[in-house]
Protein backbone atom coordinates (compact mmCIF):
# COMPACT_ATOMS: atom_id res chain seq x y z
CA UNK A 1 0.00 0.00 0.00
CA UNK A 2 2.66 2.49 1.05
CA UNK A 3 4.94 1.75 -2.55
CA UNK A 4 1.42 2.32 -4.23
CA UNK A 5 0.78 5.31 -2.61
CA UNK A 6 4.79 6.45 -3.19
CA UNK A 7 4.20 5.78 -6.81
CA UNK A 8 1.02 7.74 -7.23
CA UNK A 9 3.05 10.17 -5.55
CA UNK A 10 5.67 10.29 -7.96
CA UNK A 11 3.21 10.16 -10.92
CA UNK A 12 1.64 13.44 -9.12
CA UNK A 13 5.07 15.05 -8.92
CA UNK A 14 5.64 14.26 -12.65
CA UNK A 15 2.71 15.27 -13.94
CA UNK A 16 2.86 18.57 -12.09
CA UNK A 17 6.71 18.78 -13.62
CA UNK A 18 5.18 17.83 -17.24
CA UNK A 19 2.24 20.38 -17.21
CA UNK A 20 4.55 23.18 -15.62
CA UNK A 21 7.19 22.73 -18.81
CA UNK A 22 4.38 22.63 -20.64
CA UNK A 23 3.10 25.85 -19.56
CA UNK A 24 6.71 27.31 -19.51
CA UNK A 25 6.50 26.13 -23.36
CA UNK A 26 3.79 28.11 -23.91
CA UNK A 27 4.42 31.51 -22.52
CA UNK A 28 7.99 30.96 -24.13
CA UNK A 29 6.53 30.63 -27.48
CA UNK A 30 3.84 33.10 -27.26
CA UNK A 31 6.50 35.89 -26.33
CA UNK A 32 8.40 34.31 -29.30
CA UNK A 33 5.89 34.75 -31.52
CA UNK A 34 5.23 38.01 -30.20
CA UNK A 35 8.95 38.95 -30.44
CA UNK A 36 9.58 38.03 -34.05
CA UNK A 37 6.49 39.51 -34.57
CA UNK A 38 7.53 42.66 -33.37
CA UNK A 39 11.04 42.47 -34.75
CA UNK A 40 9.56 41.56 -38.00
CA UNK A 41 7.26 45.47 -37.91
CA UNK A 42 9.93 46.68 -36.56
CA UNK A 43 12.63 46.00 -39.54
CA UNK A 44 9.78 45.93 -42.32
CA UNK A 45 9.10 49.79 -41.00
CA UNK A 46 12.28 50.46 -41.36
CA UNK A 47 12.44 49.14 -44.72
CA UNK A 48 9.57 51.23 -45.61
CA UNK A 49 10.86 54.18 -44.31
CA UNK A 50 14.67 54.03 -45.77
CA UNK A 51 13.02 53.59 -48.87
CA UNK A 52 10.76 56.81 -49.17
CA UNK A 53 13.93 58.60 -47.85
CA UNK A 54 16.53 57.15 -50.12
CA UNK A 55 13.98 57.95 -53.22
CA UNK A 56 13.63 61.10 -51.58
CA UNK A 57 17.12 62.01 -52.49
CA UNK A 58 16.72 61.19 -55.92
CA UNK A 59 13.07 62.57 -56.36
CA UNK A 60 14.52 66.60 -55.51
CA UNK A 61 17.45 66.25 -57.44
CA UNK A 62 15.62 65.48 -60.55
CA UNK A 63 12.75 67.76 -59.83
CA UNK A 64 15.34 70.81 -59.45
CA UNK A 65 16.89 69.93 -62.58
CA UNK A 66 13.41 69.95 -64.00
CA UNK A 67 12.44 72.71 -62.74
CA UNK A 68 16.35 74.62 -64.17
CA UNK A 69 13.98 73.35 -67.70
CA UNK A 70 10.86 75.14 -66.96
CA UNK A 71 12.76 78.43 -65.62
CA UNK A 72 14.71 78.48 -69.08
CA UNK A 73 11.69 78.02 -71.04
CA UNK A 74 9.94 80.81 -69.20
CA UNK A 75 13.05 82.27 -69.90
CA UNK A 76 13.41 81.91 -73.25
CA UNK A 77 9.40 83.03 -73.78
CA UNK A 78 10.31 86.85 -72.47
CA UNK A 79 13.48 86.33 -74.63
CA UNK A 80 12.04 87.68 -78.15
CA UNK A 81 15.05 89.22 -79.23
CA UNK A 82 16.24 85.89 -79.64
CA UNK A 83 13.04 83.75 -80.66
CA UNK A 84 10.79 83.16 -83.19
CA UNK A 85 12.62 84.21 -86.15
CA UNK A 86 13.24 83.14 -89.86
CA UNK A 87 16.93 82.83 -90.15
CA UNK A 88 17.23 84.35 -93.75
CA UNK A 89 14.65 87.50 -92.52
CA UNK A 90 16.47 88.35 -89.25
CA UNK A 91 20.02 86.32 -89.27
CA UNK A 92 21.50 88.66 -85.99
CA UNK A 93 18.89 86.80 -83.77
CA UNK A 94 20.60 83.86 -84.31
CA UNK A 95 23.75 85.41 -83.00
CA UNK A 96 21.81 86.45 -80.21
CA UNK A 97 20.37 82.74 -80.01
CA UNK A 98 22.98 80.85 -79.64
CA UNK A 99 24.50 82.88 -76.89
CA UNK A 100 21.46 82.09 -74.95
CA UNK A 101 21.93 78.55 -75.10
CA UNK A 102 25.74 78.75 -74.64
CA UNK A 103 25.05 80.25 -71.24
CA UNK A 104 22.27 77.40 -70.13
CA UNK A 105 24.90 74.79 -71.54
CA UNK A 106 28.17 75.74 -69.39
CA UNK A 107 25.84 76.20 -66.67
CA UNK A 108 24.08 72.85 -66.54
CA UNK A 109 25.04 69.95 -64.91
CA UNK A 110 21.41 68.18 -66.37
CA UNK A 111 21.83 68.40 -69.86
CA UNK A 112 24.71 68.12 -72.13
CA UNK A 113 23.47 69.61 -75.29
CA UNK A 114 20.30 72.18 -76.05
CA UNK A 115 18.60 72.71 -78.60
CA UNK A 116 16.12 75.46 -80.06
CA UNK A 117 13.58 75.07 -83.53
CA UNK A 118 11.37 77.66 -84.77
CA UNK A 119 7.89 75.46 -85.83
CA UNK A 120 8.04 78.46 -89.00
CA UNK A 121 11.45 78.46 -89.53
CA UNK A 122 13.59 75.66 -91.48
CA UNK A 123 16.79 75.93 -89.08
CA UNK A 124 17.60 74.36 -85.61
CA UNK A 125 19.74 75.67 -83.35
CA UNK A 126 22.65 74.62 -80.72
CA UNK A 127 25.21 77.15 -79.32
CA UNK A 128 27.80 77.01 -81.78
CA UNK A 129 25.71 76.53 -85.17
CA UNK A 130 22.61 75.63 -86.93
CA UNK A 131 20.95 73.22 -89.37
CA UNK A 132 18.20 72.79 -91.87
CA UNK A 133 15.91 70.63 -89.53
CA UNK A 134 15.49 68.15 -92.35
CA UNK A 135 18.93 67.57 -92.08
CA UNK A 136 19.14 66.94 -88.47
CA UNK A 137 16.12 64.54 -88.61
CA UNK A 138 17.53 62.59 -91.83
CA UNK A 139 21.36 62.49 -90.83
CA UNK A 140 21.96 64.89 -87.75
CA UNK A 141 20.31 62.87 -85.27
CA UNK A 142 19.59 59.36 -85.31
CA UNK A 143 17.85 57.02 -82.06
CA UNK A 144 17.60 53.08 -82.14
CA UNK A 145 14.10 53.46 -80.70
CA UNK A 146 12.23 56.90 -82.06
CA UNK A 147 11.71 56.74 -85.71
CA UNK A 148 12.88 59.96 -87.51
CA UNK A 149 8.75 60.62 -88.44
CA UNK A 150 8.33 60.28 -84.65
CA UNK A 151 10.89 62.71 -83.64
CA UNK A 152 9.22 65.36 -85.99
CA UNK A 153 6.18 64.88 -84.68
CA UNK A 154 7.77 65.74 -80.99
CA UNK A 155 9.55 68.57 -82.45
CA UNK A 156 6.75 70.49 -83.72
CA UNK A 157 4.45 69.78 -81.44
CA UNK A 158 2.67 72.95 -80.04
CA UNK A 159 1.78 71.79 -76.56
CA UNK A 160 2.45 72.77 -73.11
CA UNK A 161 2.86 69.34 -72.03
CA UNK A 162 6.59 68.38 -71.44
CA UNK A 163 7.23 65.23 -73.56
CA UNK A 164 10.21 62.86 -72.57
CA UNK A 165 11.89 60.67 -74.94
CA UNK A 166 13.03 57.18 -72.93
CA UNK A 167 16.79 56.49 -73.05
CA UNK A 168 18.17 54.79 -76.12
CA UNK A 169 21.81 54.88 -77.82
CA UNK A 170 21.90 57.99 -80.40
CA UNK A 171 23.68 58.41 -83.53
CA UNK A 172 24.03 60.68 -85.94
CA UNK A 173 26.41 63.37 -87.54
CA UNK A 174 25.69 65.90 -85.43
CA UNK A 175 25.20 63.73 -82.05
CA UNK A 176 28.73 62.59 -82.71
CA UNK A 177 30.03 65.48 -83.18
CA UNK A 178 28.53 67.32 -80.19
CA UNK A 179 28.04 64.77 -77.53
CA UNK A 180 30.35 61.78 -76.49
CA UNK A 181 27.85 59.45 -73.77
CA UNK A 182 26.39 56.42 -76.14
CA UNK A 183 22.69 56.71 -74.65
CA UNK A 184 20.83 59.71 -73.76
CA UNK A 185 17.32 60.59 -72.37
CA UNK A 186 15.91 63.53 -74.47
CA UNK A 187 13.38 66.40 -72.98
CA UNK A 188 11.11 68.54 -75.13
CA UNK A 189 9.25 71.79 -74.00
CA UNK A 190 7.22 74.15 -76.36
CA UNK A 191 7.62 77.75 -75.18
CA UNK A 192 4.66 79.56 -74.26
CA UNK A 193 2.51 81.65 -75.25
CA UNK A 194 1.78 79.84 -78.26
CA UNK A 195 4.21 77.06 -78.52
CA UNK A 196 5.77 77.52 -81.77
CA UNK A 197 8.85 76.89 -80.90
CA UNK A 198 10.37 73.88 -78.98
CA UNK A 199 13.74 73.63 -76.64
CA UNK A 200 15.32 70.12 -76.82
CA UNK A 201 17.03 69.11 -74.32
CA UNK A 202 19.61 66.27 -74.09
CA UNK A 203 20.56 64.06 -71.08
CA UNK A 204 23.96 61.88 -71.03
CA UNK A 205 23.57 58.31 -69.45
CA UNK A 206 26.25 59.08 -67.52
CA UNK A 207 23.95 62.04 -65.30
CA UNK A 208 21.14 58.80 -64.65
CA UNK A 209 24.42 56.25 -63.68
CA UNK A 210 24.90 58.75 -60.87
CA UNK A 211 21.02 59.88 -59.93
CA UNK A 212 19.77 55.97 -60.16
CA UNK A 213 23.20 54.31 -58.67
CA UNK A 214 22.73 51.51 -55.85
CA UNK A 215 24.73 49.42 -54.03
CA UNK A 216 24.95 45.59 -55.64
CA UNK A 217 23.94 44.16 -52.47
CA UNK A 218 20.72 45.85 -52.09
CA UNK A 219 19.50 43.80 -55.46
CA UNK A 220 17.22 47.18 -56.33
CA UNK A 221 16.07 48.52 -59.58
CA UNK A 222 15.73 52.18 -59.88
CA UNK A 223 13.54 53.88 -62.70
CA UNK A 224 11.47 57.10 -63.82
CA UNK A 225 8.00 56.21 -65.50
CA UNK A 226 6.08 58.76 -67.30
CA UNK A 227 3.21 58.75 -70.03
CA UNK A 228 3.10 55.09 -69.88
CA UNK A 229 6.94 54.62 -70.22
CA UNK A 230 9.89 53.67 -68.17
CA UNK A 231 12.25 56.65 -69.37
CA UNK A 232 15.53 55.59 -67.02
CA UNK A 233 16.33 52.74 -64.93
CA UNK A 234 19.18 51.18 -63.36
CA UNK A 235 19.95 48.73 -60.59
CA UNK A 236 21.36 45.16 -60.04
CA UNK A 237 17.68 43.57 -59.91
CA UNK A 238 17.07 41.72 -63.23
CA UNK A 239 13.84 43.35 -64.03
CA UNK A 240 12.88 44.00 -67.82
CA UNK A 241 11.77 47.96 -68.54
CA UNK A 242 9.08 45.94 -69.85
CA UNK A 243 7.94 43.75 -66.57
CA UNK A 244 8.72 47.41 -64.64
CA UNK A 245 5.89 48.46 -67.47
CA UNK A 246 3.26 46.06 -66.62
CA UNK A 247 3.92 45.95 -62.91
CA UNK A 248 3.01 49.96 -63.06
CA UNK A 249 0.30 50.01 -65.27
CA UNK A 250 -1.21 47.08 -63.09
CA UNK A 251 -0.52 49.44 -60.17
CA UNK A 252 -0.71 52.80 -61.22
CA UNK A 253 -4.34 53.37 -60.21
CA UNK A 254 -3.29 53.50 -56.66
CA UNK A 255 -1.79 56.79 -57.16
CA UNK A 256 -4.09 58.51 -59.63
CA UNK A 257 -6.46 59.83 -56.43
CA UNK A 258 -4.80 62.35 -53.86
CA UNK A 259 -2.07 59.89 -52.93
CA UNK A 260 1.67 60.54 -53.71
CA UNK A 261 3.00 57.71 -51.89
CA UNK A 262 2.36 54.41 -52.80
CA UNK A 263 4.69 51.20 -51.29
CA UNK A 264 2.71 47.62 -52.27
CA UNK A 265 4.14 44.61 -52.17
CA UNK A 266 4.98 42.42 -55.36
CA UNK A 267 5.50 38.88 -56.41
CA UNK A 268 8.28 38.56 -59.64
CA UNK A 269 9.30 35.07 -60.64
CA UNK A 270 8.43 33.76 -57.46
CA UNK A 271 10.60 36.34 -55.94
CA UNK A 272 8.65 38.80 -53.29
CA UNK A 273 9.54 42.80 -54.09
CA UNK A 274 8.10 45.81 -52.46
CA UNK A 275 7.72 48.16 -55.05
CA UNK A 276 7.83 52.22 -53.79
CA UNK A 277 6.88 54.72 -55.82
CA UNK A 278 6.27 58.31 -55.37
CA UNK A 279 4.53 60.86 -58.07
CA UNK A 280 6.04 64.15 -58.14
CA UNK A 281 4.76 67.85 -59.12
CA UNK A 282 6.04 67.44 -62.88
CA UNK A 283 4.22 64.25 -63.16
CA UNK A 284 6.98 61.65 -63.51
CA UNK A 285 6.46 58.90 -61.43
CA UNK A 286 9.65 57.88 -59.46
CA UNK A 287 10.32 53.96 -58.00
CA UNK A 288 12.47 52.06 -56.88
CA UNK A 289 11.35 47.84 -56.27
CA UNK A 290 13.82 46.11 -54.17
Amino acid sequence: MKTLKKKWSLYNILLYVMMLLVIVIVIIMIIGVRFVSFFYRTVYSDFLSSNEQYLSAIVNRQEDDLQMIEDIVTQMSLSEDVTRFRLEEQPEKSVKLKEHLKRYTTVSQFFDLLWYQYHGDEYIYNYSSSVSTEYFLEKGCAFNETTTSELERQLMLSTEKLRILPEQSRGGNLMNTYISCEEVTVFLQAIPPDYKDTLIFMVPDSYYDKLLASETADCRRNFLFYDGQIIVSRGTAEISAEELRNLLLRNIGDLEDDATYVQLPIELEENEYLLSIPKASSGLYYGTIQ
